[in-house]
């Protein structure tokens, strides 16, 4: 993920524990989830808008964050899609210009509230839609797909996985022929 992990000289902390400091782990299913690492070099009292621009930089979209509904007195846990987590402690939510309300609101209501445009199906027609699917299978696939009411026609169909982001799921079915 582009994350500097240092497990050696005590930055690695129990799954379980509530870290005071920015963490991160990756999440093979819910019962099995790695150690949380803390995130060398990441300032700890940075705004929402710097996290997102620091995840951005791992290669990973803004728009596959979700705040968990797991909080306690000590964090937060932000989710990336179904195989990565972020621990936020309180005290940099606190301190920091930390607004919660995007990360509350699930990546598919996002994509339902913004003015998406999107060309009909190109075999039958028929009203496409944007959509964020997460297969549950080990080794599934996680993230976003354009798809026909009608035909079920899709992008995941097209280029045989789904897109990390909704605006290269668009440009894939708005640019087809």
């Amino acid at each position: 993920m582009g994350f500097r992990v240092d497990g050696v000289n005590g930055a690695c902390h129990h799954a379980y524990d509530s870290p005071e400091v920015i963490c991160f782990r990756d999440v093979a299913d819910d019962a099995h989830a790695s150690y949380w690492y803390e995130w060398q070099g990441i300032s700890q009292d940075i705004s929402v808008e710097q996290f997102f621009e620091e995840v951005e930089k791992c290669g990973l979209s803004r728009e596959k964050l979700s705040a968990r509904t797991f909080e306690n007195g000590g964090g937060i846990v932000i989710d990336w899609g179904l195989r990565h987590q972020f621990w936020i402690p309180m005290s940099v939510i606190n301190n920091g210009d930390w607004d919660l309300g995007y990360l509350r609101t699930s990546p598919a209501d996002r994509i339902e509230s913004q003015d998406v445009r999107l060309k009909p199906c190109p075999f039958c027609g028929g009203k496409a839609e944007i959509m964020v699917l997460q297969e549950l299978r080990l080794g599934g696939d996680e993230g976003f797909v354009v798809w026909c009411e009608s035909c079920h026609m899709n992008t995941a169909s097209i280029n045989g996985t789904y897109f990390s982001s909704s605006e290269d799921a668009m440009e894939l079915w708005n640019r087809r022929v």
